[in-house]
């Protein structure tokens, strides 16, 4: 794409299939997009339905949950996964279903997001790919562990972690997170002192990740009592630009305080949490999605049955005016005879 000459591009058709074929190697390649690449997809012109037009709003829905949009992502996301033909899209089947249930699963709609994760499962075992599977795998233990399943949550951990070669460095950290989380949560590890076995591996430590790896590292030295040595992680995660980690730790840190009962701080760290992402903290975040998914069963519910009410006008039709044929010429034969 980098080597398309400007010239080839002063063609319209030519320029938007560039633009829609530059955003989706950019979204593979960094999970993410930029402004300027929202605006060159909205430009775009394309026919609904079709695979490009599906792969556009995916992809806009996506810049729209980077952004703190989640309302409209979701209704995006779920208009997609109902055009979506799984054999023709089994990748993008995938993403959507994946974004559904991490929507799902911030605002509280338990039952949904699980649905979400195992149709990931499905999709990326599908297409064969360890990173998806892998990540099927990191969510569904996340989803697990919120809803205090330990058992299938650590299960399901520790499948991530089954291939390591797929997976970058931060979703390396993110393994060895949940595993250690979950095991502090359950009382016969924290009894027995086997949550010390598990510990973030030193290649998480000096990468591009690096300061999601302190971030976690803050939270584990906070479950383990030692609040002094998250000290070191929290300040140089506090200097970063690493929007993530400082989400993730504030959260950790309000979380550590309000247990230890020290409200004042818990209060700041939550407020700084509110700074850096309002959206996970909305009162009724859950409500709006929950009607959009109503919304759009009840368009689907109500386009079937005009089918079916066509279709049985049809074949009703068909089988009065076979009848009267036949008995029209049951007529003319005995007339004959």
């Amino acid at each position: 794409l980098e080597d398309i000459r400007s010239v080839a591009l002063e063609d319209v058709n030519t320029k938007q299939e560039y633009d829609l074929a530059w955003a989706e190697t950019y979204y593979l390649k960094h999970r993410t997009l930029t402004d300027s690449i929202d605006r060159n997809l909205t430009r775009c012109r394309t026919t609904a339905g079709t695979r490009q037009d599906i792969t556009k709003h995916i992809l806009h829905a996506i810049y729209l949950n980077g952004k703190g949009r989640n309302e409209e992502s979701f209704n995006l996301l779920d208009s997609c996964r109902r055009e979506m033909d799984d054999d023709s899209m089994p990748y993008w089947r995938c993403v959507v279903e994946d974004y559904a249930g991490i929507i799902c699963l911030s605002a509280g709609i338990t039952d949904k997001a699980r649905e979400h994760f195992y149709n990931v499962l499905h999709y990326a075992q599908k297409l064969n790919i360890m990173a998806a599977t892998a990540n099927a795998y990191s969510h569904l233990s996340c989803f697990y562990h919120s809803t205090e399943q330990y058992d299938s949550a650590l299960y399901y951990a520790s499948k991530v972690l089954e291939h390591k070669e797929p997976l970058d460095s931060q979703m390396m950290a993110i393994a060895y997170h949940n595993l250690y989380g979950i095991q502090m949560s359950m009382k016969e590890f924290r009894e027995s002192g086997a949550s010390n076995i598990l510990r973030y591996d030193s290649h998480c430590i000096g990468t591009e990740d690096t300061m999601m790896s302190h971030a976690l590292k803050v939270q584990a030295n906070l479950l383990l009592g030692r609040p002094e040595a998250a000290l070191t992680c929290q300040h140089r995660v506090e200097r970063s630009n690493h929007h993530n980690a400082k989400l993730f730790m504030y959260k950790a840190l309000a979380d550590y305080h309000h247990g230890q009962g020290q409200s004042d701080s818990a209060y700041k760290y939550l407020r700084l949490y509110n700074i850096e992402d309002s959206l996970y903290v909305r009162s009724h975040a859950a409500s709006p999605l929950l009607q959009t998914q109503h919304q759009h069963d009840q368009s689907f519910l109500e386009r079937w049955y005009a089918w079916r009410f066509v279709w049985l006008s049809l074949l009703s039709l068909a089988i009065i005016l076979g009848t009267g044929f036949l008995l029209h010429l049951r007529q003319r034969k005995r007339m004959s005879t």
